[in-house]
C-alpha cells in the first residue's frame, strides 16, 4: 500500500556539481550548481470523495403538452462541499409544426472550489516593486473556511418552427437565454490590499495621503505625513495603522501611525473566496435546410448568438471594494476587470451538398470585434512616447493603438470527403481551414492576438486516409 507507513522521512536534495541546473531567483544556472530548496518532502495522501443522487420526473399532462423535473444533490470530501441542482421544463406543441419551450433550473459550477482544501495556506515570495525595485516579500493566499461551488440560475424561452418546404424540409428556432452566476471562486488582489494600506503607488497621493482623487476611495489616511515628490516605488511609503485591510499584512514592529513603513511589511495575506457575480442574457438563432439536389442532398444552416448584456456585480471584503460592478459586454476583459471575452455577435454559416460518394462542406465562421478593457486604462501601458517637458510639444505622449479598437473577424473553411465506392469502408479526405488566411484579432498581450478567435497559423492544409477492417 501506498504511501509506505515506515517510510517516514526523504533525504533532503542532493547538491548538484558544478554546472548542473540551480534554482534561483533569475531561474538560471549560477555558481556551484547548488539547489537554493533542500526541504524534506515527506511522503503524502490525498483522497477526494464524491456523493451524488438523482432524480428526474415527465409528467404528459396532455398529448402535446409534456413537463419535466429532476434534482440532484452532491457532496465532496466527506461533505466539506456540497450542492443541489435543479431543473423544470415544459414543452408544448401548439401545432404539428409550431412548438413553445422553456426551462428554468439552478446550477453551479464546482471545479475551482474542489480543487481547493477550505483553511489550507500556500506561500511564496514576490517581488513588489513598489517598494524598491526588485524588494521581495513574502505572500500567503489561504482557502476561506466558508468557500463553496458558485451558485448559477438558468433561465431558457424558446419558439421553433419546423415543416416540409417543397421536397425538402425547413427548421428554425429562436431561444432567449439569461444566466445569472454569484459567488465565483476568487483571489483577492494584493494590489487591493497595498493601496488600502500604503495609499495608491502614486508620487501626489504619497504627497497627500489624505487626497481621495489621487489615491482612491476607501484608500485615504489621516496622521500621515507626506512624502517627498516622486516616492512611488519608494521602501519609506507609510503604513495606514487604520485602514481597513490592516488585518491582511503583517508587520514586524507594533504598527504606529506615521512612523511604521513599508520595510516593517513582512508578509501580505490574500484570501480565496467566493467573490463577483455575472449576468448574461442574449439570443439564439438556428436556421436548418435540406433539399434534395441532383442525386444527393443540398444542406444549408446558419446559426448565431446576441449577446444582449453581460455585467459584473462587484464584491466587498471589509467594506473595501475589490471588484467593481459594470458593463462587460463588447470588451475583452480579464486585464484590469473580471469576465471573459464578450462578444455581441457570434455566428457561423455552413453550405453543403453530398451523395453516397462525395461530401462538399463550406462553412463560414464570424464574430463581432471587442474592445481593449485596458484602453480606457492606458495607464497600465508604458508610453511608444513620453512627454518631455524640455520640448514646446504639450503632452506629446503617445500610447500604442495596437488591439484596441474592435475589429469584426471572419474566416472560411472548406472540406471534401471522397467515401471509395470500390472499396467498402474507405475514406479520403482534404480540408483547408481558414481559406484566406486571415490573421486573428490583435491584442496587446503576450500573444499578440486574442487566442479564441481565429488561427494564429494561417491557412491549414490537411489531407487523410481512413480505412475501416
Amino acid at each position: 500500500v501506498w504511501p509506505d507507513p515506515n517510510v517516514v522521512e526523504l533525504p533532503s536534495q542532493p547538491n548538484p556539481s558544478s554546472g548542473m541546473p540551480g534554482c534561483t531567483t533569475s531561474g538560471a544556472r549560477y555558481g556551484d550548481g547548488q539547489l537554493e530548496i533542500v526541504a524534506v518532502t515527506p511522503p503524502w495522501y490525498y483522497d477526494n470523495q464524491t456523493f451524488a443522487a438523482f432524480g428526474e420526473f415527465n409528467f404528459p399532462v396532455l398529448d402535446n403538452v409534456n413537463l419535466q423535473a429532476n434534482f440532484r444533490h452532491e457532496e465532496w470530501n466527506g461533505g466539506d462541499l456540497t450542492g443541489d441542482i435543479y431543473t423544470v421544463a415544459g414543452k408544448w406543441d401548439i401545432t404539428d409544426n409550431l412548438w413553445v419551450r422553456s426551462d428554468y433550473g439552478t446550477n453551479y459550477r464546482a471545479d475551482a472550489a474542489l480543487e481547493l482544501r477550505p483553511g489550507a495556506v500556500t506561500n511564496e515570495t514576490v517581488t513588489q516593486n513598489r517598494f524598491g525595485t526588485g524588494t521581495q516579500k513574502s505572500q500567503s493566499t489561504t482557502v476561506s473556511p466558508g468557500i463553496t461551488p458558485e451558485d448559477d440560475r438558468t433561465f431558457n424561452f424558446g419558439v421553433g418552427w419546423e415543416s416540409d418546404l417543397g421536397d425538402g424540409r425547413i427548421r428554425a428556432n429562436v431561444n432567449f437565454f439569461e444566466i445569472l452566476i454569484d459567488g465565483q471562486v476568487t483571489t483577492t488582489s494584493a494590489t487591493t490590499i497595498l493601496n488600502n494600506v500604503f495609499g495608491a503607488n502614486d508620487s501626489d497621493c504619497q504627497q497627500d495621503r489624505s487626497d481621495e482623487g489621487e489615491c482612491g476611495i476607501g484608500n485615504t489616511a489621516t496622521g500621515l505625513p507626506g512624502l517627498p515628490a516622486g516616492s512611488n516605488n519608494s521602501p519609506l511609503q507609510l503604513v495606514n495603522c487604520n485602514a481597513r485591510l490592516i488585518d491582511f499584512v503583517v508587520l514586524n514592529t507594533p504598527c504606529v501611525q506615521g512612523v511604521t513603513n513599508s520595510n516593517a511589511l513582512t508578509e501580505i495575506k490574500r484570501f480565496q473566496v467566493n467573490g463577483p457575480g455575472f449576468i448574461t442574457n442574449g439570443i439564439d438563432y438556428t436556421v436548418e435546410l435540406a433539399y434534395p439536389l441532383f442525386d444527393g442532398t443540398f444542406n444549408a444552416s446558419v446559426t448565431a448568438t446576441q449577446n444582449l448584456v453581460y455585467k459584473s456585480k462587484g464584491y466587498f471584503v471589509n467594506d473595501v471594494l475589490f471588484e467593481a460592478s459594470g458593463n462587460r459586454l463588447g470588451y475583452a476583459n480579464g486585464v484590469l476587470r473580471s469576465g471573459n471575452d464578450s462578444r455581441r455577435w457570434r455566428a457561423n454559416g455552413q453550405v453543403s451538398w453530398a451523395n453516397d460518394v462525395h461530401n462538399i462542406i463550406l462553412r463560414a465562421n464570424y464574430s463581432s470585434g471587442t474592445s481593449a478593457d485596458f484602453a480606457e486604462f492606458r495607464a497600465i501601458r508604458n508610453p511608444i512616447i513620453a512627454n518631455n517637458p524640455a520640448t514646446p510639444t504639450v503632452n506629446e505622449t503617445q500610447f500604442s493603438t495596437y488591439g484596441l479598437a474592435p475589429k469584426e473577424y471572419l474566416d472560411f473553411d472548406v472540406s471534401y470527403i471522397y467515401t471509395a465506392p470500390f472499396w467498402e469502408e474507405l475514406e479520403l479526405r482534404a480540408t483547408v481551414l481558414n481559406i484566406f488566411d486571415k490573421d486573428p484579432n490583435p491584442s496587446q498581450q503576450r500573444s499578440g492576438y486574442y487566442p479564441g478567435t481565429g488561427n494564429p497559423r494561417g491557412r491549414i492544409i490537411e489531407v487523410g486516409v481512413t480505412k475501416k477492417f
